[in-house]
């Protein structure tokens, strides 16, 4: 479920504001006999800016220029604005030339990727959220420990003929689990903890996880098995934020120069065409 946060007022007037500021300088355009394309173009690029403004803030949070919650909605906020000056820019149509063409990706690119990780801070549980800052390295050496735990306590049962049975669950199902990587999306259910499926149907078939004997070695393993789920969930998180960050900055980055290069072609041909 996503968590919504309202946008305040004053960013809801803002919006207003531009965009009826937008519509006035485009009737304005039209009645002059100007080129609208032109005055869209002027309004995309100050909200790209903008928007570039907001990648320059977070590099510099020890700056008092307001809440970082703040910036984040007037990112939001002129990302909105940029995706309808944009499609008005582009007479929503899509484009025929292959630099335009690839503008239009660009932006578009952006866009979704933006919104995209944005939905992704929303969905993410709040105790997931407070750990993202927690290095996979880390992550890592804590799974590293976890299974040198575990096998410690597999020696102990060793020591009874009894436990030779759940030695072999150990052994074939959970210990594969404990060394497995995380994976890109999660193949298991709230309620068993997140644990995989399939590790969870060979499990069953072996072992009653849900009725095993407080603090014994096999609830103890158990506890191992669904910290290492834990993790797994943690190290997911940090591929999908890295994942959506590798696209939205470099394609930004690349619109900086893209959009440049159209403001310069743009105006150089308007001036031949003048003479």
């Amino acid at each position: 479920m996503i968590n919504l946060k309202p946008p305040s007022g004053s960013l809801i007037t803002l919006l207003a504001v531009a965009f009826v500021a937008f519509r006035y300088c485009i009737h304005e355009t039209d009645q002059s006999l100007g080129d609208p394309a032109r005055t869209s173009g002027w309004f995309l690029l100050g909200s790209f800016v903008l928007l570039c403004v907001y990648g320059v803030r977070k590099k510099l949070p020890f700056l008092p220029l307001g809440k970082t919650s703040t910036w984040l909605m007037l990112h939001l906020t002129t990302g909105v604005l940029g995706g309808y000056f944009f499609l008005e820019h582009t007479e929503f149509r899509f484009p025929t030339g292959i630099f335009d063409t690839l503008l239009w990706i660009g932006y578009f690119v952006i866009l979704l990727s933006g919104f995209t990780g944005w939905v992704l801070l929303r969905t993410i549980p709040q105790p997931l959220r407070e750990s993202i800052h927690l290095l996979p390295a880390r992550i890592d050496q804590e799974i590293a420990t976890l299974i040198k735990e575990a096998d410690s306590l597999i020696l102990e049962l060793r020591k009874s003929s009894s436990h030779n049975e759940y030695e072999l669950v150990y052994l074939s199902i959970l210990r594969p689990f404990l060394f497995s990587k995380a994976r890109s999306l999660s193949s298991g259910k709230k309620e068993k903890q997140y644990l995989p499926n399939a590790v969870v149907d060979s499990y069953s078939r072996h072992s009653n996880f849900s009725k095993l004997e407080s603090n014994s070695v096999e609830d103890k393993i158990h506890q191992i098995v669904l910290r290492k789920s834990v993790l797994d969930r943690q190290l997911r998180l940090h591929s999908w934020m890295r994942g959506w960050l590798l696209i939205h900055l470099p394609f930004t980055g690349a619109m900086v120069i893209m959009i440049l290069l159209h403001v310069i072609l743009t105006h150089a041909f308007a001036a031949g065409t003048v003479q």
